[in-house]
């Protein structure tokens, strides 16, 4: 509470542990032995949460005001006159050196449109930050340039900076798993393809049957494009040699 460890008869060990603590209790008559036992085991257990978070803060990143600041780009301030933070004070300033005049400009002036009638929204402008800035980059004007397209890519350059190497250690077992010894010959090209796949519907919460299979994608899905080919493969093997032999 406020910063401060709570007493032990106030720590919530969690109902479990109350209930066979206060069994334990019951089965030695309430004796004054059991209650210093059932005590003891309190403060271990106390010690030992505030011990998981004395290392949990220790292994936060030294800059997590960083992301904490990324809820500026949550599309409720950003269009928001009184709750947008100013252009100055966005995270992650290194990302937009040289170009801070036309970020501010365009910082300002997305403040200003009815996003709710643009059809990149369909009506109805995300709560999400990365789905709200994919759509003001895919926003266009009336000359079919996009006005907004530098201050989306800062945004969702600063929200997709990973915390952790957590994701990337998932890629790799991703990776481990389709790249098998039966399909060794996978091109980079298809197997960065399924990577994102799978990596999206993991992201979104999906199955693959929720996957939409577009017509540009069957024309792709072929073996010239998955496999790389006999020839291609003995040119590799010969220049192999060659540098082996030089």
């Amino acid at each position: 509470m406020m910063g401060r460890p709570l007493p032990k008869h106030r720590v919530d060990y969690g109902s479990k542990f109350t209930q066979e603590v206060d069994a334990f209790i019951n089965s030695q008559n309430n004796s004054i032995e059991a209650v210093r036992k059932a005590d003891d085991l309190k403060e271990r257990c106390s010690n030992l949460l505030q011990e998981a978070l004395d290392q949990v803060q220790k292994r936060l990143p030294v800059a997590t005001n960083i992301f904490k600041g990324l809820s500026a780009f949550s599309p409720r301030k950003v269009l928001n006159q009184v709750e947008r933070v100013p252009f100055a004070d966005l995270p992650l300033p290194h990302l937009r050196i040289g170009n801070e005049d036309l970020l501010e400009e365009q910082y300002r002036k997305i403040l200003h449109l009815t996003w709710t009638e643009e059809s990149v929204f369909n009506g109805k402008i995300p709560c999400d930050s990365v789905s709200f800035w994919c759509g003001v980059l895919q926003y266009k004007s009336s000359s079919e340039k996009r006005i907004f397209k530098e201050l989306s890519e800062y945004a969702l350059a600063c929200l997709t900076t990973p915390v952790s190497n957590a994701v990337v250690e998932r890629i790799f077992s991703t990776v481990t798993n389709v790249k098998t010894k039966s399909r060794n010959r996978l091109q980079t090209d298809m197997l960065n393809a399924i990577i994102r796949i799978r990596s999206h519907l993991q992201f979104q919460g999906k199955c693959c049957k929720d996957f939409k299979v577009t017509t540009r994608m069957l024309e792709l899905f072929n073996s010239a494009n998955m496999y790389s080919t006999m020839d291609q493969t003995d040119e590799t093997y010969d220049d192999d040699v060659s540098a082996d032999f030089s």
